[in-house]
């Protein structure tokens, strides 16, 4: 922790005037208090990066099971071309053997 006394002190053990002293002390606590992160501030971007993990979990979780569902279709969709070909390639097939077997 930034000790502003202590730093005034210092200015003015190596000379500096008392006034000047304080203007640094008090330019310096301005900045130093500017960018200190406080516990509150830890706290409410903890509550933010929960909100945003918690956003992010119900995406991921709502995309697997679209591709779930993709893949699923995908899959009968498959089966039915399959069924389709068995059914119609394998009769020609059938059909050809034996016109090539009566040759």
């Amino acid at each position: 922790m930034f000790n502003s006394l202590k730093y005034a002190k210092i200015l003015e053990d190596s000379g500096l005037p008392r006034n000047q002293a304080e203007a640094h002390m008090q330019i310096i606590t301005a900045v130093v208090e500017e960018d200190m992160t406080t516990k509150a501030d830890l706290k409410e971007y903890s509550l933010e990066i929960k909100s945003e993990m918690s956003e992010l979990r119900s995406d991921v979780k709502s995309e697997m099971n679209e591709l779930r569902s993709e893949v699923k279709n995908f899959k009968n969709e498959i089966i039915i071309k399959l069924g389709l070909l068995i059914t119609v390639v394998l009769p020609i097939t059938l059909a050809l053997l034996q016109l090539l077997q009566k040759s």
